[in-house]
């Protein structure tokens, strides 16, 4: 079974005609066979048998007429009618010799031979005596004592041979009915038979067929179903080499790309998560550092009023000192003045001592 999937559907299908065609064939070939055997049968049972029984029954009544004859014409109490009697004699005995001929020619077992040697002889015996006791009839002698003690018995005799061939060819005849029968009851078992036996492979040949085509589109299908649903785990199995194996094939690598192509949209999230984790991070940082520089630069401002009216303390303390600076600028000049009319006067002094002394 598993040898179908490596076929196409297209042998697969010319495989399984095939087998349907070699089916009919099989069966068509059986019935011509057993319908020659039944032709057979029935042709020696109604040409071969039937002939040869025929001939036999056409024997003994030809035979058992001329023995009554031949008692007409012995019991006849003149000798005037021998002639005519004799001559409806040798016209059955004519008759007699044909069905011998013919019984002769379709004899096919040596029972049947042996019984018609018997019958010749049976029948020599009786053209004997009657021979010469109708010789002895015509010299006008009475030969009636010898008709009853002699002729008979060789008559009667001669009568049951052929009685009993007959009885032999009847029982030929009713085997050759019986085979017939048989045969035919035989061909219709067979035949039956063969059909049962051709159905059965029918069936498993269809099964097989349509098994190896449906279940792998049924996997397909629920494999198809799975990934649709977003399953991308189920396994796909492929068997074989037809159509069917290559949809599952095709499935399976679809499966495969997608199961890539989610793993990287997968892996690229999880990065772009660690990039907004880092990010949401920075900006939190970013947001402390800004808080911390806010705090700083309160500071700073607070630092540059105290700055500034430190400043303007300072430029108050500088204009002030400016002034007193101008102002001891003024005293200094008044004070050079001061001393250099001192250091005139200690000149002079210095001059008026030279003078002195």
């Amino acid at each position: 079974m598993n040898s179908l999937y490596n076929l196409k559907l297209g042998p697969r299908f010319g495989l399984a005609f095939g087998l349907v065609l070699c089916i009919t064939i099989s069966i068509a070939a059986l019935g011509a066979w057993r319908l020659q055997a039944l032709s057979d049968v029935t042709q020696q049972l109604t040409s071969t048998d039937y002939q040869r029984l025929r001939a036999a029954v056409q024997w003994q009544q030809a035979i058992t007429l001329n023995w009554t004859r031949t008692q007409a014409a012995l019991l006849d109490s003149g000798t005037g009618n021998l002639d005519f009697w004799q001559a409806e004699m040798d016209k059955t005995s004519d008759a007699t010799a044909q069905a011998r001929k013919t019984v002769q020619a379709l004899l096919r077992t040596d029972e049947g031979r042996d019984l018609v040697r018997q019958i010749d002889q049976a029948r020599d015996a009786f053209r004997e005596a009657r021979g010469r006791t109708m010789k002895r009839k015509q010299q006008g002698e009475d030969v009636s004592h010898t008709l009853h003690s002699e002729l008979r018995p060789l008559a009667l005799h001669f009568i049951e041979r052929l009685e009993t061939f007959e009885r032999y060819q009847l029982g030929l005849y009713e085997q050759s009915r019986q085979a017939a029968a048989s045969s035919t009851s035989r061909s219709r078992w067979i035949l039956l038979g063969a059909t049962v036996l051709a159905s059965l492979i029918g069936v498993w040949a269809a099964w097989g067929l349509a098994r190896s085509i449906t279940e792998p589109l049924h996997l397909a299908v629920r494999r198809a179903g799975q990934i649709a649903n977003g399953d991308l785990t189920a396994p796909i199995e492929v068997r074989g080499k037809d159509e069917p194996a290559e949809l599952l094939t095709a499935l399976r690598d679809m499966q495969a790309k997608l199961q890539n192509i989610v793993g990287n949209v997968r892996q690229n999230a999880e990065n772009v998560a660690n990039a907004s984790a880092e990010i949401a991070q920075g900006n939190h940082d970013l947001s402390s550092r800004t808080e911390s520089q806010a705090s700083t630069l309160q500071e700073t401002a607070a630092s540059m009023q105290e700055l500034g009216a430190t400043v303007e303390h300072n430029a108050n303390n500088a204009r002030q000192a400016n002034q007193l600076a101008r102002s001891a600028s003024t005293i200094a000049e008044q004070g050079g003045a001061v001393v250099e009319q001192v250091v005139q006067t200690m000149d002079g002094i210095n001059e008026a001592s030279r003078r002195i002394a």
